[in-house]
């Protein structure tokens, strides 16, 4: 079984799914590591490496076997059999961006990304909607998370609580807005 967790950066993908693999017994991939050789170009305008996905997307999948989860908020666009989406309620999201030191403007494309459902809305038109799950972590610690994530794979009466469209941020994009105005200055 393959379970690609996604997400928007800051959202806890990595720290879940370590406990997940560790108390699971699966094998854990970190994408963003292993995607690193597959690194095509750098986006400067945007702060980020441009990934050849269907280049990894085949390598990768002649390597797995076995039960893995596969961390990293580019893991939608490889092959799997459960795609789990982790949400994060956005001014908790921000704060995390800020912690770790983003700049800016990668802060506020993340926030945005997760306020419109970006992970999501791409891993719905990759996978169809009977594969998507999605988890709201925003009051949640990673063992709940871990043993939700597992519920959702065993359980089929259990994942549909889960389904795609349950969370919705959208009315953050106006507190998004006024956090940018007030860092940015202006209308």
């Amino acid at each position: 079984m393959i379970i690609l967790l996604t997400g928007t950066p800051g959202v806890g993908k990595t720290t879940i799914a370590k406990k997940f693999s560790e108390k699971y017994s699966f094998k854990y991939i970190d994408l963003n590591d292993y995607s690193k050789k597959y690194v095509i170009a750098y986006d400067e305008e945007r702060d980020t490496n441009v990934i050849d996905i269907d280049k990894l997307r085949n390598d990768i999948s002649r390597e797995i076997s076995g039960n893995c989860i596969i961390d990293g908020h580019i893991s939608h666009f490889l092959h799997g059999d459960f795609v789990i989406v982790l949400r994060l309620n956005p001014e908790i999201l921000y704060e995390r961006l800020r912690s770790r030191g983003y700049k800016k403007r990668k802060i506020l494309e993340n926030l945005e990304a997760e306020i419109l459902d970006v992970c999501l809305s791409e891993s719905i038109e990759i996978h169809g909607i009977d594969k998507v799950y999605e988890i709201d972590v925003t009051n949640k610690n990673p063992e709940e998370v871990s043993d939700i994530i597992y519920k959702i794979v065993n359980d089929e009466n259990y994942r549909k609580k889960f389904i795609p469209g349950n969370i919705d941020w959208l009315e953050k994009y106006y507190w998004l807005i006024d956090k940018i105005r007030k860092e940015v200055g202006g209308d």
